[in-house]
């Protein structure tokens, strides 16, 4: 009996020692794969961003920033990020609201966020809404006033915020279409003075709109002939085309952008050149030709006789007030820890810069430009960042638990037969 005794006892004290080194190797395991984890969710190694290849890891980016009193907003595609700007070298994070759809352009005036988008929940046809929201000093939303309006559309140009104008680039892509929003929705009808623009043959592949002045790029079906024409918007149901050149496609040398600075309006592309033109008193245009900055490719801005172009691994700013003799005038470079860089917008004396980063609280790149011949770097901000446990993380410590239940089970009832016989 005794001898029966002893032995369950040796038989105890092992299958603890077992049930405890056991544990320790989960736990240990466990440790290291989280590690692991959050190795694989960091920060992106720069040092293997190559600008011209597509970059396979996941990424967040900012689509728009702008700023409303002490308010800076953050679009990141379908929330908006608010932040307290009271201290605009340093904001801090106030929270998120969740768009109800996908924003494709929007302006703010004063206190007001006018929007156009998709509803994001409809997937089977091409409903879009126009927005107009009260931005409130708590970092909340206030809706004023929403319109579906009752079209397909390819594109969306608010033109003046008082009386709420919506430009659309019809489904069609050969035709314009104008709504009213201030009261009732009401479609405006448009009279065309330069039909030839919207024949058969041509659709409208490129939109852009400021201060009174709408650009329409078209191409034919086959993608090889391309038109630009600039528009005086001044009488919106009667665009008046002002200038307008066609030309063979032998390059994708497209325009996606459209700044009217003074005197000068500029075309920007993402292939690091402007096409610049004069604007007369009485709203002649001429060609001035082309601003290069000698950069291949790049996203270009133009804010007042500056010229900001970001190609990737750093942003360069030039001086385009002397038109006969245009400079650099300073740049900076991307650093070991930041990504590629992307998009920017600029503000006042400030760059939010937004970059290649798989965590959202270091989303933006913070630059001061108050001198342009030696912008330099402040700080990066974001919103909290979340720690997605990978899933194959989660399975393995299960499925290893699962395997020492079992096993210990096993280990019992061999100790049963042992002690039985």
């Amino acid at each position: 009996m005794n001898d029966t005794i002893y032995l369950e006892r040796i038989i105890m004290r092992k299958g603890i020692k077992k049930y405890i080194f056991l544990n320790l190797l989960l736990a240990s395991s466990l440790f290291v794969l989280i590690l692991i984890n959050q190795n694989v969710t960091g920060q992106i190694d720069s040092q293997e961003l190559d600008v011209s290849k597509e970059n396979p890891i996941p990424i967040y980016l900012a689509s728009n920033v702008f700023s409303v009193d002490n308010l800076l907003i953050v679009d990141t595609f379908s929330e908006l990020q608010f932040f307290n700007n009271t201290n605009k070298e340093d904001p801090q994070y106030l929270w998120e609201y969740k768009l109800l759809y996908y924003m494709n352009d929007y302006i703010n005036v004063d206190d007001l966020l006018y929007s156009t988008g998709r509803i994001r929940n409809d997937s089977t046809t091409q409903n879009y809404y126009f927005v107009v929201h009260s931005i409130n000093q708590n970092a909340s939303l206030e809706l004023i006033r929403e319109y579906y309006l009752p079209y397909g559309y390819s594109d969306f140009i608010i033109l003046k915020n008082d009386s709420s104008m919506v430009l659309t680039i019809n489904s069609d892509r050969q035709s314009l279409s104008l709504f009213n929003c201030t009261g009732n929705l009401v479609e405006l009808p448009i009279e065309y003075t330069h039909e030839s623009f919207f024949v058969n043959d041509v659709k409208i592949t490129g939109s852009f709109y400021e201060e009174g002045y709408l650009i329409l790029e078209t191409r034919d079906y086959d993608l090889d002939n391309k038109t630009v024409a600039i528009f005086d918007m001044s009488n919106y149901t009667q665009p008046k085309l002002l200038l307008s050149w066609h030309s063979i496609i032998a390059t994708p040398n497209f325009y996606n952008g459209l700044s009217v600075e003074g005197n000068r309006l500029y075309l920007t592309t993402n292939y690091g050149y402007a096409k610049v033109l004069n604007i007369t008193d009485d709203k002649t245009l001429e060609d001035l030709g082309f601003f290069n900055t000698g950069h291949s490719h790049g996203f270009m801005k133009i804010v007042e006789y500056y010229a900001f172009i970001s190609t990737g691994n750093s942003i360069n700013i030039f001086n385009l007030a002397d038109w006969e003799n245009i400079s650099q005038m300073g740049s900076y470079n991307r650093t070991e820890n930041q990504g590629t860089f992307d998009v920017f917008f600029v503000i006042d004396d400030l760059i939010y810069l937004s970059h290649y980063t798989s965590r959202t609280d270091n989303l933006l790149i913070l630059l001061d430009w108050s001198d342009p011949s030696n912008p330099f770097f402040i700080r990066t901000f974001g919103y909290p960042y979340t720690e997605n446990i990978n899933a194959f993380i989660l399975a393995v410590p299960i499925v290893f638990l699962v395997f020492t239940v079992g096993f210990s089970k096993r280990k019992r009832e061999e100790n049963k037969k042992i002690i039985e016989r």
